[in-house]
């Protein structure tokens, strides 16, 4: 599964994402089992270790 997110800020090493509201979890058939909520207020610390050129506000998918 994938999730989307977005570059909320980074530095020479690291990049601040933040998860984007899911609108459709309420129809989706496993949202029982999926731990993929869309809360905005979670946020998620990743090495950017093959230096992709990535700015700020930028959406990327985190492969679960």
């Amino acid at each position: 599964m994938n999730e989307l997110m977005r570059i909320v800020d980074m530095d020479e090493e690291y990049v601040y994402l933040q998860a984007l509201e899911a609108a459709n979890c309420g129809s989706c058939a496993i949202k029982g089992s999926c731990n993929l909520t869309g809360d905005p207020n979670r946020k998620i610390k990743a090495i950017n270790n093959k230096n992709l050129n990535l700015n700020k506000n930028d959406f990327v998918y985190i492969k679960k």
